[in-house]
């Protein structure tokens, strides 16, 4: 009778005490759409032949009100492998937490180095809380929210402008 009850017991306990695992969190693909809802801005601009900088602000408020870097709340980079997205259960070949900042109070900024042909494959994951704490994971993909072309525009226009201050066909002059 004592080992049944020890048995019965446990059982319960078990059940009372379970709740989702902390490591596991609920990741919501953002659009753009989404995002401005969200107030996520993601800013790019050419880095030279080949590379792009791209930086990613929100302010804790909203859904990322409860952001705390202190608990668990962090922003990664996803280089996957292929088209799939992590919600779809794509691979990740690199994982990166990147470097937080506070451009402004309030306000979360991260910023990176890519080169310009792997836009279609990486992911930035915000995640919100540790599992027990409301947030979850954000993902943007930053094919949905860079545009290479309106890069280029602006990476030749300004190749072509620091030619000569005055005349942009002429080659540029060094002073010495």
């Amino acid at each position: 009778m004592k080992i049944l009850m020890k048995v019965l017991m446990s059982v319960v306990l078990f059940f009372a005490l379970s709740n989702p695992c902390s490591a596991m969190i609920e990741i919501t693909q953002v659009s753009k759409e989404f995002a401005e809802e969200l107030g996520v801005q993601v800013r790019s601009k050419a880095a030279g032949p080949g590379r792009i900088w791209v930086g990613v602000e929100f302010k804790r408020e909203g859904r990322f009100k409860y952001f705390d870097p202190d608990k668990y709340s962090r922003v990664e980079m996803h280089l996957m492998d292929g088209e799939k997205s992590l919600a779809e259960g794509g691979r990740t070949v690199v994982n990166a937490a990147l470097h937080i900042w506070e451009p402004q109070s309030g306000t979360v900024g991260v910023g990176f180095y890519l080169a310009r042909d792997q836009v279609a494959h990486v992911q930035v994951l915000i995640v919100v809380g540790s599992g027990l704490i409301p947030g979850g994971g954000f993902e943007l993909e930053l094919k949905d929210f860079i545009d290479l072309e309106k890069l280029d525009v602006v990476e030749s226009s300004k190749s072509i402008q620091s030619k000569h201050p005055e005349n942009p066909a002429l080659p540029a002059t060094s002073s010495r």
